[in-house]
């Protein structure tokens, strides 16, 4: 597109659409008719972006603000109304499988992307967090760079999608980051996954007492997949030593679509679970052990 922003490659949920529409008449009405492929029916959202309304101030990684490493919860910020370019596109941190979302991003691109920037401390370690402290599903993402213009000198260094158990609030974010060169300055960004937006804050501490303990191995140690899947996933606890007492299967309207009680006999630490009359589209299943709640983020095609 001519204005550099990203034209989806795909809608990753229920064949979702977009629309992009130039030379439209300035205050002339128009008509937009929703509807469903064959007999498809269901509840949906609905943006309308335009080119005049201004987005976030940091929505360009140029612009990114300065924020400092102290443990204090920096407010008040957006995505909504963010764009991402096509170079954005170029640096999507992806995952290193369908099921890991710890390392990367579960979806297939940069949606509604703003940008932070900081300067790494002397011993090299920065945590940061938008755990519980987002209104939608965030993303983050961490780069060095030589050349903020150039898309092409940035470099991943960590990336988180769906926080651990202890993100209680919509699959928040947090990503603990070891080894960085101290006085150097680093690049976040902060996505929604599958084009999520909302309001938000963030926290970049150097002192991990100052943020969330979280345990990232414990969560890796329950894979569930195939994911995305059709109609049945397997969760597979075996490596972890825990005991599972329940699972339970939410859609994105908080409705529950499954419910597995008395799971403590399952002692070979694995469980299929049959969501073939679940609803397409994205899933949260929350895995409650006698130590606390592991929460991991399906698809369903």
């Amino acid at each position: 597109m001519s204005n550099g922003r990203a034209l989806p490659s795909s809608c990753s949920t229920n064949g979702d659409s977009y629309l992009p529409v130039p030379g439209l008449n300035p205050g002339e009405t128009y008509y937009l008719v929703v509807d469903g492929y064959g007999n498809s029916q269901g509840s949906f959202s609905i943006v309308i972006n335009d080119e005049i309304t201004p987005g976030p101030v940091n929505d360009d990684v140029m612009s990114a603000i300065l924020l400092p490493v102290d443990g204090e919860v920096q407010t008040g910020f957006t995505n909504s109304m963010a764009t991402a370019t096509e170079q954005e596109q170029t640096i999507h941190p992806s995952g290193t499988g369908g099921d890991d979302c710890l390392t990367g991003w579960c979806d297939n691109q940069v949606d509604n992307s703003v940008w932070f920037k900081f300067v790494a401390p002397s011993n090299g370690v920065v945590y940061i967090s938008t755990c519980d402290l987002a209104d939608f599903d965030t993303q983050l993402a961490l780069y060095e760079a030589t050349d903020d213009s150039d898309f092409s000198t940035f470099t991943l260094v960590a990336a988180n999608d769906a926080g651990p158990e202890d993100c209680a609030t919509f699959f928040d974010s947090y990503l603990p980051v070891e080894g960085l060169t101290s006085g150097e300055t680093y690049y976040v960004m902060v996505d929604g996954f599958d084009g999520a937006e909302g309001s938000f804050d963030i926290s970049l501490s150097t002192d991990e007492e100052l943020t969330s303990q979280i345990d990232l191995t414990e969560s890796d140690q329950f894979r569930v997949y195939p994911n995305p899947f059709e109609g049945t996933v397997h969760l597979d606890y075996s490596e972890s030593g825990q005991v599972v007492e329940f699972i339970e299967v939410k859609d994105v309207s908080g409705k529950t679509v499954l419910y597995m009680p008395d799971l403590e006999q399952q002692s070979n630490g694995y469980v299929q679970i049959d969501l073939s009359s679940a609803p397409s589209g994205i899933l949260f299943l929350r895995i409650h052990t006698k130590d606390g709640d592991i929460n991991k983020k399906m698809i369903k095609y």
